[in-house]
């Protein structure tokens, strides 16, 4: 079939990795994929790279004239089978396209577990017709959208999925050791989620404090990402005196050997839709400690495949993350555990159950 996919964010998040990962799988299955990105973005330099199919738009707002105009021209002459819409802004542009008589069946993804807006254009586009399914990444999701819509039954959960292949092949390149002058028995924390609010590096920051407190010696933790929180987080570093155990090194396109290097990793964020940086520790096979925020409570299940904290409450975490650097057997049963559970995540059965749907809808 013809999958026309619409990807408005200028930016390369988690959501435009799933995209990545859907096309990448669907176009192994034999099925044409089609793109409509944002000029100048990272999924338009990601096309390029991989011979993907696109076609570029401003994507300004959710109601963009020009783009719901070149967007439907697009339609009119590929013919798509179903529009696959994954994001916000990219579904208030269909809308307008709607209106405009385009008819063709559409899906669309909702990645945020942040409340709908209960009334006006929000409501309205949730609940047009042309959009057959509503694929949440989580079950958290999924309660919140069923909440906004006509029909219940058109919402459904895909979990994300990743990669699972070239974690388990990555080798450990002590990057991190090489490049911030630490010796081979340091201890390593991490994250390498984006520099966005939801995430909650600030929590992450009172952690490391709260953990380094108790006098632990030795022990460094790396916030490995980039977003628009930078500078409040760097002030925030000093502020807490934190600037030689607490590094951020920008965005890396080593994720995979830099989770190898870690020896746990902390996730803070208060809310969150699933956590796919989670799911690829899992597949490093490193133990993590996370808040309970959004749908993270859906993977990391306490003492089975990792150890839960409330929201914002750093004393917890810190407490965990000292448990598990103590009892080894322990984490070492977690992270066994948690890498098993993680095959039930990869790409292949996030994109083969999306296609699925797409069959279901024409």
């Amino acid at each position: 079939m013809k999958v026309l996919h619409l990807v408005s964010e200028k930016t390369w998040r988690g959501g435009e990795q799933q995209i990545a990962y859907l096309i990448t799988v669907l176009n192994q299955l034999g099925h044409e994929n089609i793109a409509a990105v944002r000029k100048k973005s990272v999924f338009e330099k990601y096309c390029i790279s991989n011979k993907i199919t696109y076609y570029t738009y401003s994507f300004k707002n959710s109601l963009d004239i020009l783009t719901s105009v070149g967007i439907r021209r697009l339609i009119k002459a590929k013919s798509p089978d179903i529009i696959h819409i994954h994001s916000s802004k990219a579904h208030g542009i269909m809308a307008l396209i709607y209106l405009m008589g385009i008819k063709v069946p559409s899906v669309l993804s909702r990645r945020v577990d942040f409340p709908l807006k209960s009334f006006g254009f929000s409501q309205w586009k949730y609940n047009l017709k042309a959009i057959k399914k509503i694929i949440c990444v989580s079950d958290t999701i999924r309660k919140i959208v069923i909440n906004s819509v006509n029909n219940p039954d058109r919402v459904l959960t895909i979990y994300d999925g990743i990669d699972i292949k070239k974690h388990v092949i990555a080798e450990n390149s002590n990057f991190l050791r090489s490049k911030y002058g630490l010796k081979k028995d340091a201890i390593l924390i991490g994250n390498t989620s984006a520099l966005a609010d939801h995430k909650d590096y600030f929590t992450f920051i009172n952690t490391a404090s709260s953990y380094i407190k108790t006098g632990k010696a030795n022990v460094y933790f790396f916030i490995i990402g980039k977003g628009n929180q930078e500078e409040q987080i760097v002030n925030y570093i000093q502020e807490k005196k934190l600037e030689e155990r607490v590094f951020m090194t920008g965005f890396l396109n080593n994720i995979p050997s830099i989770l190898k290097e870690l020896d746990l990793f902390l996730m803070t964020s208060k809310t969150e839709g699933l956590g796919t940086s989670v799911l690829d520790a899992f597949a490093s096979k490193l133990a993590v400690v996370s808040t309970n925020g959004g749908g993270l409570s859906e993977i990391v299940i306490h003492q089975k495949t990792g150890l839960l904290a409330d929201v914002f409450n750093h004393d917890q975490l810190a407490s965990h993350i000292s448990y598990l650097l103590k009892n080894t057997e322990d984490a070492a049963k977690l992270t066994s555990s948690a890498f098993d559970f993680v095959k039930d995540y990869s790409m292949e059965i996030m994109a083969n159950k999306t296609l699925e749907i797409y069959k279901q809808v024409i």
